[in-house]
């Protein structure tokens, strides 16, 4: 499922747990309240994503949320997870980039 800044704001401010993942290869500065809502993120080249979530045998249930630079990684990544069962997970439409454009 896409998010957008909206809902990951809202994420952002409940006591919900859930995990975020960067894909980004370089986890650079973009936008001060942009970076403040990635803080938490685990930074995780696309191609691991599935073996770290496996190891740390996270619940079907809890959601993930996947931002890469443009959305086209974490989009596919979704329906990956999806398809080994994870049934919460999301990405951040247009990435990084769409976050921006959304400020």
């Amino acid at each position: 499922m896409e998010i957008g800044l909206f809902q990951l704001e809202n994420l952002a401010l409940t006591p919900a747990h859930f995990r975020i993942f960067d894909l980004r290869a370089k986890r650079e500065p973009v936008h001060p309240g942009l970076d403040r809502l990635l803080k938490a993120a685990l930074n995780v080249a696309p191609d691991q994503v599935i073996k770290c979530v496996q190891s740390e045998r996270l619940p079907l249930d809890l959601p993930l949320i996947l931002v890469c630079e443009d959305g086209g990684e974490s989009s596919k990544l979704v329906v990956q997870l999806e398809a080994l069962g994870h049934i919460n997970v999301y990405f951040v439409g247009g990435g990084v980039n769409g976050l921006l454009s959304e400020l």
